[in-house]
């Protein structure tokens, strides 16, 4: 996954319909290169004109790119990507730890249970606890594995991410794994948009959509401020 991080600086073209209910873009690098661009997280990251930065990863085909960090330099506004809640990865780990316990602990039951004589229904019962448990931690574990293995590409992705940004300067502090609107008190609010994804898609059929001009948030009928960085319509 890390290898098909990419990185492209240029100009948004314009916004295109996206039937999986995603934000899509085209962007143009200095090379008159076209991009074509998505994210689930935010609407818009600018207008048509703007120049952007964006880091992404680019899929199996090369068509296209999942942007995780976005930087609009004519407004001089940060995306980034929010992550859902780590809890799911941090019970999973702590049942894998609970399951190998109980592995542990069948196979000794296992080793000391003595069945040739089958009367003795005290070293049967160890016998059958014994293969319970290592049957029950095995069936355990095997929705719990590919969950990891998710949770950790994504979080090795992020990290990676990070570390670009880092390398370059830029300080991002926000909090990927909440799913509030809770901003990070290190981050600057102007900095980030963090709003509710609105399908491009519907607003392109709304015969009415209007969007911010400075931020690019959608407006919605006969509101006259911006909810986002809260400039007058």
């Amino acid at each position: 996954m890390i290898k098909l991080i990419v990185k492209i600086e240029g100009t948004i073209k314009n916004y295109t319909k996206s039937y999986s209910g995603n934000t899509a873009f085209i962007i143009i690098d200095k090379n008159n290169h076209s991009h074509y661009c998505y994210s689930t997280n935010y609407s818009r990251i600018g207008d048509a004109s703007d120049n952007v930065i964006v880091i992404g990863v680019r899929n199996k085909y090369g068509d296209k790119i999942r942007v995780e960090y976005a930087e609009n330099l004519t407004k001089n506004r940060r995306y980034i990507k929010r992550r859902k809640s780590n809890t799911l990865y941090t019970i999973s780990i702590l049942f894998v730890l609970i399951s190998i316990l109980i592995m542990v602990v069948s196979t000794f039951v296992l080793i000391d249970s003595d069945i040739s004589d089958p009367s003795n229904q005290e070293q049967i019962l160890k016998f059958v606890i014994g293969i319970m448990g290592l049957v029950g931690t095995l069936v355990s574990l095997i929705p719990l594995l590919p969950i990891i293995y998710y949770q950790k590409k994504t979080l090795n992705l992020q990290r990676h991410i990070y570390s670009l940004l880092e390398k370059e300067g830029k300080k991002v502090t926000v909090d990927d794994y909440i799913q509030s609107k809770k901003i990070n008190p290190n981050i600057n609010a102007q900095d980030l948009n963090v709003n509710d994804f609105i399908p491009s898609k519907d607003l392109e059929n709304r015969p009415n959509a209007k969007f911010c001009p400075t931020c690019g948030q959608n407006l919605m009928p006969n509101i006259k401020f911006c909810s986002a960085c809260g400039t007058k319509s």
